[in-house]
């Protein structure tokens, strides 16, 4: 009869199975031990040879519970393949179409149809194969009806029982072999597997048992050779009663550790009051642990903690492949093709692949500066166009396009670069990136066509420079190879988004190994790599509930009804599994530092919230089990952005400006806006964007109302519907010229929201009285002028959107399309009050071009001339007049002077400093600059 042992809580397992193997003998391979996972094997090595023992050994034979399965199942004759998950889907779909599943209900699903499904499927077949569930089980349940699944899979789910016999037909029938039917062919044939070679075989640290790991428990439990080691903790007696044997209680109770609780903002605050412990601790870190139950930590403590400690560090876990740059690449690379149509590629989404960082620094010879300055400015054409939708041979061969991109590249002409090879290097990126993956021939193709693409950045891109990057490429390209060598290689789809969401089903299961061995020094494991190890010193990050334990449920097909009446484990049985280990890691230990984020709704794990609830009844009081908050050394106090001394050289751009509008209304807002947009000329990039920007109908408006108006013959404006059918037909030729002949859903919608908006002007034009007479539109003035008498002449430019003749006066008038237009407030305004402009005046924009006008149409009586908004932004259409008492008219007219002539004066007053806006509230929400300023804490809305 074999022999079983109960160790405490927190028991060094490792320890203890290290003392259960003969010291005085030098042949170890007539023992074998089997721990749930493979790290505990490192670590029983690293003991028996730190023991006093025989030397040189056979070393004992170590399995993980996985590696002891494939092992048990080539013992027992199993000799296929492993089946990867695109070929397990390849083969459901096969038995979808061949056996007409859902019955005789409908056509089978195509593929595009069934490969989302058919990965949570086939993970659900697994399950059920694990947990030994029988095809009569299956079609005894009929709780199926009321899911929320498509139709037409939910009539599939009462054939499960079908499926999951045809599935493992197919399967042997075919030589392959998964993880589970791998379990299960140990699992029914455990009687006949022999052991005898083996004087001692140790099943060590096992906790939760799947349905086929109980059937071969209960088989070898009951062997003279085996010997079964468990250790205490929540949930252990389930164990003990599926294997029905008494262990006996070894070794002494753990002291209690000494932990702390260390509370912080977020993941990095954590990583940053992490430091410090590391620092104290110096060198006596060799028996430490940093444990990383969320793998977004990872990168932040090689970036900032791990390269500088005194020690050897080692990481061991799986980070996903979805989150690294190269799946990001990937990710881009479909979406320019997902959102391409018969008119060419989105705009935004063309320019995010080419501007991909592993793209854009494709190396052109030996440098890849050259590829970046051509990206950047293709980006800056392409945008300045407007268009949304663009083909391939148009950026290669717009002659437009090509003057513009040689103006912008002149640099590099200068440098010596050969433009032409740049514009060869751009259509190779097409041919790289793009032209092979608009319509694959088939999987492998297309599986090929990107590794071609992996290939390429791996050899001609800084990529590699990353210290990481080779495990990226390594693991992409096994996703890859695996897809090109599957049982789907040949298969053809209609849309080049199937063949991504395929890649999408390896890449999802893919992690980027961190297989570390060294076992020196502190060990950064993920949470579940810590089972069945012990360690002095415990360091836990990112210790939240939803994390730890993990809140997401597994990503599968079967309702949670169903899973209960099959006895699939639930969430309540995997926070027993998780809260089991951690209690013996914790408890395992004589120091643990628990570390968890605040932040942002985040709360305390339910397993320190415990550990804190035992503290305070053991301690007798609430107080007991207090965290300590983590505060950054830094100082966030918001302070006001420095002024800018004026410096002869600024003084010097500022005696060449031509004062404008737009250019007074920066500075009356905020100096540094002014000083940072028209002297240090920083514009923000022309950007074409998946929504039609307010700033691109603007255009668009100003554009058609200066056509209609030209077109039009002089006289009162009393519009008759003629002039409703040319303002439709004016709309669609300025949107074709501004957006191209061919436009997207979002650009016609646009197009008839604008003429809708333009026969709403047109009525309010006919009920005007009297008719308007339009004398002049887009009227553009450049010149000096003197503001006022004792100030030099300026130089002023600007452009009247339209003059018109309304009775026996001349109005200027100004369109608004955005809705928050407004005159200014005379009734506040004091010229005495410097600081209280901006927010009475708002704008100078209406009196200064009044005094634009006069200056320049000597002709005209200025107390004849007004100026107004026409508001098209808003539900209606309305004006806003300057002037709306004509009682004061003058003497506000020339208040308005008076501050323009003061705006300017300061500009060019040297011992005057650019300084930013106390309205941080109205001036810094929309600015370009606020991230300069240090105001990006400003809402935009």
């Amino acid at each position: 009869m074999s022999r079983s042992y109960l160790l405490p809580k927190g028991s060094d397992l490792v320890a203890r199975i290290c003392r259960m193997i003969p010291k005085d003998q030098a042949d170890l391979s007539q023992t074998m031990v089997v721990f749930p996972g493979r790290r505990p094997s490192h670590f029983l090595l690293r003991a028996l040879f730190r023991q006093d023992r025989i030397r040189p050994f056979l070393a004992p034979r170590l399995f993980s519970i996985d590696d002891w399965v494939d092992w048990a199942a080539l013992e027992l004759g199993q000799s296929a393949s492993p089946l990867l998950a695109a070929d397990g889907v390849a083969l459901l779909f096969k038995l979808h179409q061949d056996l007409r599943l859902p019955g005789d209900q409908g056509d089978p699903l195509s593929f595009e149809e069934f490969m989302a499904w058919g990965f949570k499927l086939l993970g659900d077949l697994e399950e059920l194969r694990l947990e030994r569930v029988s095809k009569e089980q299956l079609k005894g349940v009929q709780a199926l009806a009321g899911e929320s699944w498509p139709a037409r899979f939910q009539q599939m789910l009462p054939h499960l029982a079908e499926w999951y016999e045809g599935f493992y037909r197919e399967l042997e029938s075919q030589k392959f072999s998964t993880r589970a039917n791998s379990y299960f062919l140990a699992a029914s044939n455990i009687e006949r597997l022999d052991l005898s070679s083996f004087k001692t075989v140790i099943l060590a640290g096992f906790y939760a048992l799947t349905g086929c790991e109980q059937e071969i428990f209960k088989n070898l439990v009951k062997r003279d050779n085996v010997t079964l080691v468990l250790r205490d903790g929540p949930g252990i007696g389930r164990i003990i009663s599926q294997l029905k044997v008494f262990p006996e209680k070894a070794g002494r109770e753990q002291a209690s550790p000494k932990v702390s609780f260390y509370r912080a903002t977020d993941s990095h605050g954590q990583v940053m009051g992490l430091k410090p412990l590391l620092d104290q601790a110096g060198e006596k870190l060799d028996d430490a642990v940093l444990v990383l139950p969320r793998p977004d930590t990872v990168f932040p403590l090689i970036h900032h903690i791990l390269p500088g400690l005194s020690v050897p560090w080692n990481i061991s876990l799986g980070y996903p492949l979805e989150r690294t740059p190269l799946y990001g690449l990937m990710q881009s690379l479909a979406k320019a093709q997902e959102s391409r149509d018969q008119s060419g590629y989105f705009l935004p989404d063309y320019l995010r692949l080419m501007l991909h960082p592993y793209v854009k620094n494709l190396a052109l010879g030996k440098a890849s500066f050259p590829s970046r300055i051509l990206l950047q400015a293709l980006e800056q054409v392409l945008n300045e166009r407007g268009r949304r939708l663009v083909t391939l041979e148009e950026i290669e061969n717009d002659p437009e396009i090509r003057i513009k991109l040689e103006q912008k590249l002149q640099g590099l002409s200068d440098q010596g670069w050969n433009l032409e090879e740049l514009f060869a290097h751009l259509a190779g990126l097409h041919r790289l990136l793009l032209l092979p993956l608009e319509q694959p021939d088939t999987v492998a193709a297309f599986a090929l066509n990107l590794l071609t693409v992996v290939s390429r950045i791996a050899e001609n891109s800084p990529a590699g420079r990353h210290p990481y990057a080779a495990k990226f490429f390594m693991s992409m390209t096994g996703c890859l190879e695996q897809l090109q060598n599957s049982l789907l290689a040949g298969q053809s789809f209609t849309e080049t988004k199937i063949y991504f969401g395929l890649l999408d089903g390896f890449v999802r299961q893919a992690r980027v190994p961190f297989p570390g061995t060294p076992l020196n020094g502190l060990q950064a494991l993920g949470f579940l790599e810590t089972r069945d190890l012990a360690f002095e010193r415990v360091l836990v990050l990112d210790a939240n509930d939803g994390i730890l334990p993990e809140g997401r449920m597994p990503d599968a097909i079967l309702p949670q009804a169903l899973r209960t009446q099959l006895g699939l484990p639930g969430s309540a049985q995997r926070e027993l599994i998780s809260r089991y280990h951690f209690e013996n890691l914790i408890f395992g230990a004589k120091e643990v530092s628990l570390f968890y984020s605040h932040g942002g709704g985040a709360q305390r794990s339910r397993f320190l919230e415990q550990l804190v609830w035992e503290r305070q009844k053991a301690e007798g009081r609430l107080s007991a089990g207090g965290d300590r908050l983590l505060k950054y050394a830094e100082s966030f106090t918001q302070q006001d952005p420095p002024q800018v001394s004026k410096t002869p050289a600024m003084m010097e751009a500022v005696s060449r400006l031509s004062f404008s509008a737009s250019m007074l209304d920066s500075y009356l807002g905020c100096g540094l806006k002014f000083y940072h947009h028209y002297l240090l000329a920083i514009r923000e990039l022309d950007q074409v964007g998946g929504d039609i920007e307010a700033r691109q109908i603007g255009t668009t408006v100003h554009r058609v109302l200066k056509i209609f108006f030209e077109g039009r013959p002089d006289g009162p404006f009393a519009p008759q519907p003629r002039d409703f059918a040319r303002m439709d037909a004016v709309v669609d030729q300025v949107i074709r010229e501004l957006h191209g002949d061919v436009l997207d859903g979002g650009m016609c919608l646009v197009a008839s929201q604008i003429k809708a908006r333009m026969a709403q002007l047109l009525q309010h034009h006919r009920e005007m009285k009297p008719a308007p007479e339009v004398l002049g539109r887009e009227l553009k003035l450049e010149g000096t002028v003197d503001i006022l008498p004792g100030l030099q002449a300026v130089p002023v430019n600007g452009t009247l959107d339209r003059i018109d003749r309304r009775g026996g006066r001349l109005v200027i008038v100004d369109y608004k399309t955005g809705g928050s237009a407004k005159v200014p407030s005379f009734k506040n305004f004091d010229l005495d009050r410097r600081q209280g402009w901006a927010k009475a005046l708002g704008s100078v924009q209406l009196p200064f071009y009044l005094m634009l006008y006069c200056a320049f149409t000597p002709e005209a009586d200025p107390k004849a001339v007004d100026s107004e908004l026409l508001l098209l932004g808003g539900k209606a259409i309305k004006t806003q007049p300057l002037f709306k008492d004509l009682e004061t008219r003058d003497k506000n007219y020339q208040d308005c002077l008076e501050a323009i002539a003061r705006l300017v004066s300061e500009i060019r007053d040297p011992g005057l400093p650019f300084t930013g806006t106390q309205d941080t509230q109205n001036q810094c929400r929309h600015c370009d600059f606020k991230v300069m300023c240090g105001r990006q804490w400003v809402p935009a809305q």
